[in-house]
């Protein structure tokens, strides 16, 4: 105990003499537990803090030769700041501070640490972010579509199809109209308690003045050719109110992207650039899973290239973790909400169905104590429970989504937190196009995984949880596939009218039918209707009527992405970002 408090004693009185030879007040820095935050937080260059560390404690300078990384925790320890390596037959131990061990010393910086670990354990680390969790859980993985199970009985399906339309298509068609009719009017009626649940549900407070303990947290953020927009989101995440040196921000690009590289030529801060391989798939959910191997900090968050969270969002998740009775919360979501509102109709729309869903929807979803479909981004996880039930699927191209189910399987929560992060709403048809099919790809690829042991899965999330599997994962691209065709052989059945499509919607389906045209349809927009009573949302109550336009591009996307389900699954529909132009400050 002594000589650690002597080491202690000497590394603080080190860095007070470093902050006087770099003009620093040393009562502005929080207290240096770890030399690289140190050096973080005074400004001072990382291989300068450990020269100086070397030389006042007494340790070899690491001289960058060839060792060889041992096998073990990776992660712990370079949370420890520690590695232990192999030096041609004998153990050193590299450290970025104090000596963690009674093997030989010698002072590296965590830059060098995490390069050598980086180098050496590429090939390790690019087969677990992709194939970790189909190594340990294959049932759960997205890597294979369809299970062979799920191929018969989709066989089996076919045939029956084809000897109903053989015996008598009108009935067929009456009961398969009926069905499909009564799903979605059981969907919209689940989505109706959710919201209600969501209005009645108390919004949490925080006390964060009250916060004493700031543990390590680490935000990753995934970029790939983004040079318009990576530069704002430096300055946007190294403005956030948490202390300087206990975060750090690790930028994720990949080997391939040279343009976004090149755009983080003097960017200050904590900000480090991750590089993940070269390797198929090229997904978001693989590179999260390969930075999670060097995440140093007990928390980690992910954020979008064009996000604006709330300055206080860390410490507000921070505060839901610790709140007494929140042991078993996984992941914290924060809002999303968008600044480029008013471009365009396609925005307006955007932002009002965000609304209805953070605002509404997914506290209610909480209410309920429910699997919550993750939104993608500001969403806070513990890190270690999060390698533990082996972090993203790096097949699944909606990992959000998948991700929440999962955890709720193994039974943790998702928390919501009313902390909004601010992002550029898509603006372009196309556009908007390619990411909507991205993401019912990926609702229709869980929705798969998910129904390979449909028991297994009641079991594990309950009768409410299985309800809101069936009505949001699977239902949700259901929705939108057959929303579009019945309201085709309405029109047609009022208008041209064979009678053979007459007979559809007579008796009791076609009054359902009828009910599904209107009744729910005025249910959805009356649902959109509540999220305008949120702030800064009243001016969109009008757009709530072109709902139904609006989801004509959903279902375009839906098809879209039954298609590339088929012929290329894992295809990452790349979103482009920046064609709102640059961000006034007004508006972020």
């Amino acid at each position: 105990m002594e000589k650690l408090q002597s080491a202690v004693g000497e590394l603080t009185n080190l860095c007070e003499q470093l902050c006087s030879d770099y003009g620093i007040e040393f009562g502005d820095i929080w207290w240096i537990d770890r030399p690289d935050r140190a050096s973080v937080t005074a400004g001072v260059p990382e291989e300068d803090m450990a020269n100086a560390i070397s030389r006042h404690l007494a340790l070899p300078r690491f001289d960058r030769r060839e060792v060889v990384v041992l096998d073990g925790d990776i992660p712990a320890s370079l949370r420890a700041g520690s590695l232990l390596v192999d030096d041609g037959g004998r153990i050193v131990e590299l450290c970025d501070g104090i000596p963690q061990t009674d093997y030989r010393a010698e002072v590296c910086s965590y830059g060098e640490l995490r390069a050598l670990v980086e180098g050496q354990w590429r090939d390790d680390f690019t087969e677990a972010a992709v194939d970790g969790l189909f190594q340990l859980a294959p049932e759960h993985s997205a890597k294979y579509i369809m299970s062979k199970a799920q191929f018969v009985v989709l066989c089996i399906a076919a045939i029956a199809f084809l000897v109903a339309v053989w015996t008598s298509v009108i009935t067929f068609l009456q009961v398969a109209l009926g069905l499909v009719n009564l799903f979605l009017f059981a969907s919209v009626a689940f989505k109706l308690v959710a919201v209600l649940s969501g209005l009645k549900a108390k919004r949490p407070e925080y006390a964060l003045d009250e916060i004493e303990d700031y543990p390590f947290y680490t935000i990753l953020a995934p970029v790939f050719r983004e040079p318009e927009v990576v530069r704002s989101l430096a300055k946007n995440l190294g403005e956030m109110n948490y202390p300087a040196d206990r975060f750090e921000i690790l930028l994720l690009l990949e080997e391939i992207d040279d343009v976004t590289a090149e755009a983080l030529v003097d960017i200050p801060g904590n900000l480090l650039s991750v590089v993940v391989p070269a390797s198929s798939p090229q997904t978001k959910p693989k590179a999260c899973n390969w930075a999670l191997h060097v995440t140093r900090g007990e928390f980690c968050v992910i954020y979008d290239a064009e996000d604006k969270p709330d300055v206080d969002q860390l410490l507000i998740a921070l505060a839901a973790f610790q709140t007494p009775g929140n042991e078993d919360v996984l992941v914290v979501q924060g809002a999303l909400d968008y600044w480029n509102d008013e471009q365009n109709p396609i925005t307006r729309m955007f932002a009002l169905e965000y609304a209805w869903w953070f605002q509404c929807m997914l506290p209610g979803l909480s209410a309920l104590g429910v699997p919550i479909p993750l939104g993608g981004t500001s969403n806070h996880f513990r890190s270690g429970p999060l390698r533990e039930i082996h972090g993203w699927d790096g097949y699944n191209v909606t990992e959000d989504a998948d991700l929440g189910i999962r955890a709720s399987a193994h039974g943790w929560r998702v928390s919501i937190i009313p902390s909004m992060t601010k992002e550029e709403a898509n603006s372009q048809a196309w556009n908007f196009v390619r990411q909507r099919s991205r993401w019912l790809k990926g609702y229709m690829m869980t929705a798969l995984v998910r129904t390979r042991h449909p028991i297994e899965l009641y079991r594990t999330v309950g009768i409410r949880g299985f309800a809101s599997f069936v009505f949001l994962i699977a239902g949700t691209p259901f929705t939108f596939l057959v929303t579009p065709v019945l309201w085709v052989l309405f029109f047609l059945s009022i208008t041209i009218g064979p009678e053979w499509l007459a007979v559809l919607f007579e008796g009791r389906w076609g009054t359902l039918a009828t009910i599904n045209l209107f009744v729910v349809n005025a249910v959805v927009m009356w649902l959109n209707l509540m999220a305008c009573t949120y702030e800064q949302r009243s001016k969109l109550v009008w757009w709530t009527f072109a709902n139904p336009f609006y989801w004509l591009l959903h279902s375009t996307a839906a098809y879209m992405g039954l298609y590339e389900l088929i012929v290329k699954p894992h295809f990452w529909q790349k979103t482009n970002h920046g064609l709102a132009g640059p961000r006034s400050d007004d508006e972020a």
